[in-house]
């Protein structure tokens, strides 16, 4: 399938531009083997205490739930009867969703794959999903859709999706998007015209409709939340932009001394480059713990992981780093909902790796390594902390790089050390280049 999208940079901003992408070849084989790496440090018990109970959606990847504030409410308390997962397949314009049996594998919910019909030029999509609530949203445009969001309704009782349009008041384009379901809002990263970045700020109404509350202009990138509703992260060619978020869900300017240094930008050499680290814009590679106090980064051209503190009034400040590997950028970032371990995609050694979290420092440690397919660029936990999804894809093709995926899923049990293994019967197999997965628990 064609893409006609790459993107340019500025100091502060990310511009879509139009090139021809390959396609992908789809390979069903991976093997799982979990190493532990020695660590300084095991997770503590438990969790820090999320939002008040609720209707309980959540996105593994960082978004917000309505059973915790952050999607990470302490313990088991985001997992419903009913478990779900989404993943959005790129390569293929559909959005595929699966129920979670009670152990962890996956089987197709009605109806699945659900296709968006496609609008040029921008015909590789959906890139990004988020849950509030009872509605999955998909960062595409589709001829019904009047903006670069696409909304569904999810069926609780058995995870089938209908697809709606769920606003007609904007007219921008997105490919990243992040939710706050505690609090209802959701915001988009895109382009409101070709070579004018933005961040729009949408409030849900009980219908699933997004009516928009406002946004900032000039800048368009991997967005992540704090899960005390404080602020908005963007991560640009390693600067970290933070907003403050008004209890009405619109955002301020930037705070005093944003944005704030992320480490150094990878240096592109080429469409044959597999670093999925270039042109960073389009994958999550931010996670905050759910107290709010610490922030990780990667695509650090000189480390795996940068560790920040985050202030009360959102300054950033760098408390250490976890030395880069060979091939050590990792192409997205995904935290418990206890706050106890970190998990990230090695997308070019085909690999899932695990840090324990020691909540009173920030600090990070190794906790294992796990094979995946083949170019692993998206994780998600279940609501019980139990389960890990990985979709094997690739972070390139939106950068008119052919470096292909597996095209399928991997499957992992997880322990509360980070400990991971596969699954019997993973990895399934997905549709085209598959690019970002959550998880919904009702």
């Amino acid at each position: 399938m064609l893409r006609n999208i790459c993107i340019g940079v500025s100091a502060a901003l990310l511009v879509c531009l139009l090139a021809a992408c390959g396609g992908s070849n789809s390979s069903n084989s991976s093997t799982a083997n979990n190493t532990a790496s020695p660590s300084g440090s095991q997770p503590g018990a438990g969790g820090s205490s999320g939002g008040s109970s609720g209707s309980g959606s959540v996105s593994g990847s960082g978004s917000t739930g309505n059973g915790g504030s952050g999607g990470s409410s302490g313990g088991d308390s985001n997992s419903g009867s009913n478990q779900y997962v989404y993943i959005a397949n790129s390569g293929s314009a559909t959005v595929a969703g699966y129920k979670t049996n009670s152990d962890g594998t996956l089987a197709s919910v009605p109806g699945s794959p659900y296709l968006i019909p496609g609008q040029a030029p921008f015909d590789e999509e959906p890139e990004s999903l988020a849950v509030m609530g009872n509605f999955l949203y998909a960062a595409t445009a589709n001829p019904n859709s009047s903006n670069g969001i696409t909304g569904f309704k999810i069926n609780s009782a058995d995870g089938s999706l209908t697809m709606f349009n769920p606003s007609k008041g904007d007219s921008g384009h997105y490919f990243f998007l992040v939710a706050d379901s505690q609090r209802g809002f959701l915001y988009a990263a895109g382009s409101a015209s070709l070579g004018t970045g933005m961040i729009s700020a949408f409030k849900e109404n009980s219908d699933g409709s997004l009516a928009l509350i406002g946004g900032q202009t000039g800048t368009m990138g991997s967005l992540e939340l704090d899960p005390q509703g404080r602020f908005l992260f963007d991560f640009v060619q390693n600067k970290i932009h933070v907003f403050p978020r008004s209890p009405d869900g619109s955002l301020g300017a930037e705070v005093s001394g944003s944005p704030f240094a992320a480490g150094t930008v990878y240096a592109y050499s080429g469409p044959d480059d597999p670093n999925p680290c270039f042109f960073d814009a389009l994958n999550r590679v931010m996670a905050v713990d759910q107290a709010g106090r610490f922030l990780y980064s990667t695509c650090d051209a000189n480390a795996e992981i940068d560790e920040f503190s985050i202030s009360n009034a959102g300054q950033l400040t760098l408390i250490g780093t976890i030395p880069a590997t060979p091939q050590g950028e990792l192409s997205s970032l995904a935290i418990s909902h206890d706050g106890s371990t970190l998990f990230g995609t090695q997308e070019e050694l085909n690999q899932v790796v695990s840090f324990s979290i020691d909540r009173s420092s920030g600090k990070l440690s190794p906790a294992a390594t796990i094979s995946a397919g083949t170019r692993p660029n998206s994780a998600a936990l279940d609501g019980s902390n139990h389960f890990l999804y990985v979709t094997n894809g690739s972070s390139n093709h939106s950068h008119n790089n052919s470096k292909n995926g597996s095209d399928n899923m991997s499957e992992y049990g997880v322990t509360p050390a980070g400990m991971m293994t596969a699954l019997s019967g993973s990895p399934i197999t997905t549709g085209q280049n598959p690019r970002s997965v959550v998880a919904a628990s009702f």
